[in-house]
């Protein structure tokens, strides 16, 4: 537990969307990189959450994302931004 919230071990199902490859125009689906274990931070206090913190953070993560991809040794790359539907708590 750290200041904004608890930080646990997760299994994205689907993975990544593949960047080089995107959408699969034959499938009508997007390529992804399959099953990939993520850390996920939940957010404290984040079921009442509205419209203008994400318009607030959605800056930060992209920014935060293109760094990452260029120093990817030195800091967390965020993947987005998820809901858990029967808590509906944000996570990140």
């Amino acid at each position: 537990k750290g200041g904004f919230g608890i930080v646990q071990k997760a299994t994205w199902t689907e993975g990544q969307i593949d960047q080089i490859i995107g959408w699969n125009y034959l499938r009508s689906q997007w390529e992804r990189h399959g099953r990939t274990r993520v850390v996920v931070k939940i957010l404290d206090n984040s079921r009442n959450i509205d419209v203008d913190f994400f318009k607030k953070m959605m800056p930060l993560l992209k920014v935060k994302s293109l760094i990452s991809e260029s120093l990817s040794y030195h800091l967390i790359r965020c993947a987005g931004i998820t809901r858990d539907p029967e808590t509906r708590k944000y996570a990140i």
